[in-house]
């Protein structure tokens, strides 16, 4: 399936990689054989990780109808 998308949050704070927003996330695509990173960024806790993803998945499924 092409359009298969996964969010992933870093539920380990990265304070080395971001101070102010240690939590991660990333939105990946699988394209044919592959996973892609599609989307990422950082927040202030595994919460707002989730919550930004999911904003950032939204968006990106209405500008890649396909």
């Amino acid at each position: 399936m092409d359009n298969e998308l996964d969010i992933k949050v870093g539920m380990t704070p990265h304070t080395w990689d971001n101070h102010n927003k240690p939590y991660s996330w990333v939105l990946l695509r699988w394209y044919k054989t592959v996973w892609c990173n599609v989307g990422f960024g950082w927040a202030k806790t595994p919460k707002e990780a989730w919550e930004d993803a999911n904003r950032h998945y939204e968006w990106y499924i209405i500008e890649h109808k396909n």
